[in-house]
């Protein structure tokens, strides 16, 4: 059975008084166009637009997939998104008009360098140096 979790960035900082904001990964909680995330101990506010689903998959290093993660194969570019014409996670590789669907094995040449929040510079480049 595929672990359903999600990953949003922290509106407040997640521990009392410490002025630190952090991605947070647990069950997700939505009410009236906000959005937060049980950790497993408590639910942290989000930010909606940061919030993710996981893919189900790890990359080459076992780091687990999110959507609006980036990841290169070496040599390309590629944002996850969720395609709402097939119902399923993709590749979309940056410069190309491709998708590419998620396929067992598929992740194991893929290693995370960020996501479309952390690292919007990257949204834009095609291909790695």
């Amino acid at each position: 059975m595929r672990n359903i979790k999600f990953r949003g960035f922290s509106k407040k900082e997640v521990v009392p008084f410490s002025q630190e904001r952090a991605w947070v990964v647990g069950n997700l909680l939505t009410e009236g166009g906000t959005a937060a995330i049980h950790n497993g101990k408590f639910p942290v506010e989000v930010v909606p637009e940061t919030v993710g689903q996981f893919t189900g998959l790890t990359d080459k290093n076992g780091k687990e997939i999110y959507e609006g993660d980036i990841a290169t194969d070496g040599e390309n570019i590629y944002t996850v998104e969720f395609s709402m014409w097939s119902y399923a996670f993709v590749w979309n590789k940056h410069g190309s008009q491709n998708n590419f669907h998620f396929e067992k094995g598929d992740n194991q040449e893929m290693e995370l360098v960020g996501n479309i929040y952390d690292n919007p510079e990257l949204r834009t480049k095609t291909k790695m140096k």
